[in-house]
């Protein structure tokens, strides 16, 4: 992963309810991660008055604890006057309901809290939920659409599948804790996005009526080094990348340890392909 050259990345994408990758053996593989992760990936989510069990909404669950601590001293003193009592209720009630959400300084909101339609695992939106960030930003600087991916723990390394096993560096597997939630394009960077900031096209795949929004490629560890110190990005670390492709799953695949049958729907990949990138977004 981070050890390779870009050019030799395969095309993944994440932030649905699961991640889908596929490696494309017959294409220099697209710069999946390139440039595409927010420089000030650890800002930190505003205080939420009320929020007394750290769930991001004012609600009943909170409503309980605070009559719990009633003419006592606990966290539900809310004024801080040294007991609970209704001046905290008054507070409580004023605040119920979602917690508002930070938007870094250098982004603009999308949308705040992910659709339960699209991102289906419940636990995975709880934590985006607990973070207390946005949850689809625009970077202001370069128009990319950034995701929050919230901090956790996950096992890092090689899931062995029906078909195909680990090879020796993909192991041993090991669990990793991210302690900070951090942003991540939510496309590949595409040819467009590239010259704007470099000037030039390195991509084999120019001349299509969508060329400008397919992804960039042919691209080294060397040449992105431009790129980000002229959009303030950074690619994420091999963790950070491994934990937002598996997006919560521990399988080989995203659907378990069998290649999906449905994989023509939700990616490009070799037998799809037609030896050639398309434009990102597209599956």
């Amino acid at each position: 992963m981070t050890t390779r050259r870009l050019s030799e990345f395969g095309n993944f994408k994440c932030f649905k309810s699961r991640c889908s990758f596929r490696s494309l053996t017959t294409l220099s593989a697209l710069a999946a991660c390139a440039a595409a992760l927010a420089v000030a990936p650890t800002a930190r989510a505003q205080s939420c008055v009320g929020d007394l069990n750290g769930d991001r909404i004012v609600n009943g669950s909170d409503l309980g604890i605070l009559l719990g601590q009633w003419e006592q001293v606990g966290p539900g003193d809310l004024d801080g006057n040294g007991v609970v009592d209704g001046a905290d209720l008054g507070i409580m009630l004023g605040a119920w309901g979602p917690c508002a959400v930070t938007v870094p300084s250098w982004a603009t909101l999308v949308e705040a809290m992910p659709d339960p339609a699209v991102v289906t695992d419940s636990t995975l939106r709880a934590a985006i939920s607990a973070s207390g960030m946005a949850w689809r930003v625009l970077d202001t600087a370069t128009q990319m659409e950034m995701l929050l991916v919230p901090q956790g723990t996950f096992t890092m390394g090689c899931t062995a599948s029906n078909a195909f096993g680990c090879v020796s560096n993909e192991n041993p597997t090991h669990s990793v804790t991210l302690t900070q939630p951090f942003y991540m394009g939510r496309y590949e960077v595409t040819q467009l996005q590239w010259v704007v900031r470099m000037g030039s096209n390195p991509s084999s795949f120019q001349g299509y009526s969508d060329s400008a929004n397919r992804p960039v490629e042919q691209v080294s560890w060397t040449t992105v080094q431009g790129y980000l110190s002229a959009t303030n990005l950074r690619l994420p670390s091999e963790a950070e990348w491994e934990f937002a492709c598996r997006a919560g799953t521990t399988t080989a695949f995203n659907n378990g340890s069998s290649d999906d049958p449905t994989v023509d729907t939700i990616a490009w990949y070799g037998s799809n392909a037609r030896n050639q990138t398309h434009a990102v977004g597209g599956k």
